[in-house]
């Protein structure tokens, strides 16, 4: 008679696990209404938010290479590394608060402050 052999299937799986950092801390600026500004921040898997100051929440500008908002922000990504935000002609109110921030690390992030003002000039005379 003959011995059936059973073959014998293994399956192997690799799980890579992608930590998320933050390297690069964004700097306070300010600028004057109508100017782009660009925010600099460099890590893994980031995420930018911009703070309500009244009520402290946050609204998600970007998720990984994507904007929420295209015609408001603009997405840096490269070299790699690179994760900086650009505010397209800002206004009086987009001043505040933003955060770039690992988005599987909650220990990684930093705040950064942007004012703008209206960038009106008054020459004042004496007699």
């Amino acid at each position: 008679m003959h011995q059936l052999r059973k073959a014998v299937l293994y399956t192997l799986y690799f799980v890579a696990v992608v930590c998320a950092q933050l390297t690069k801390s964004p700097e306070n600026v300010a600028v004057p209404v109508g100017s782009d500004v660009t925010l600099r921040c460099a890590g893994t898997g980031l995420i930018w938010e911009e703070y309500a100051t009244d009520t402290a929440a946050a609204t998600t500008l970007t998720d990984s290479d994507r904007i929420a908002q295209p015609d408001q922000y603009g997405l840096t990504t490269e070299p790699t590394g690179t994760y900086d935000l650009t505010i397209k002609s800002i206004q009086l109110k987009q001043g505040g608060i933003y955060r770039c921030k690992a988005f599987a690390d909650l220990t990684s992030q930093s705040y950064v402050q942007v004012i703008t003002f209206s960038g009106e000039r008054f020459l004042l005379f004496l007699p």
